[in-house]
């Protein structure tokens, strides 16, 4: 029994370390910034450093003019705090930032994002072939549109129906 527990752990530990093996790229994504969908006419913004901006019918508002039109009492008070909450994980001095491993191959890029903040958790980037510009952009079945550039550095965007995540930061090769 502890012979094959051992074995299984070490299997694991060698599967594990060569999934990361297979990447050309590791991709620090130490700028993010969100933008919301609009709800009610406001939207709002938050920048790297946790920021909140917000926006009604395009016009600079406070947090409490540009929400309070469709949300009321304690609806606008959870409201409020998750935003609150949100901008937490944006703010570049506390968060972890997220890392993009990648490949680059067949004139395009897959790979995958390593995640602890912002709520959407890590995931693997299919295929995503590059126009004549480097641009790459996939829509997946889910919802999620995923558009990449990489140079050296990557700016990553993910866009779907809670908003657009916009992410950038420096590459390197990766060594495993």
């Amino acid at each position: 029994m502890l012979k094959l527990l051992a074995t299984t752990t070490l299997l694991f530990t060698l599967l594990s370390n060569t999934v990361y093996a297979q990447f050309d790229k590791k991709c620090q994504l130490n700028k993010i910034s969100y933008l919301s969908p609009a709800i009610g006419g406001c939207t709002f913004r938050i920048d790297n450093s946790g920021k909140a901006f917000f926006k009604k019918y395009n016009r600079d508002v406070n947090v409490d003019q540009c929400l309070s039109s469709f949300l009321k009492g304690k609806k606008l008070i959870k409201f409020k705090k998750e935003i609150s909450d949100m901008q937490k994980g944006f703010n570049s001095n506390i968060r972890k930032n997220p890392i993009l491993y990648l490949v680059e191959e067949n004139g395009g890029y897959s790979g995958k994002l390593s995640n602890e903040t912002l709520g959407i958790g890590s995931f693997d980037i299919p295929y995503m072939k590059k126009d004549s510009g480097g641009n790459a952009k996939v829509f997946l079945d889910n919802g999620l549109n995923i558009h990449l550039k990489v140079n050296n550095n990557a700016k990553l965007s993910l866009v779907g129906g809670f908003g657009r995540v916009n992410m950038t930061g420096p590459c390197k090769p990766y060594n495993s």
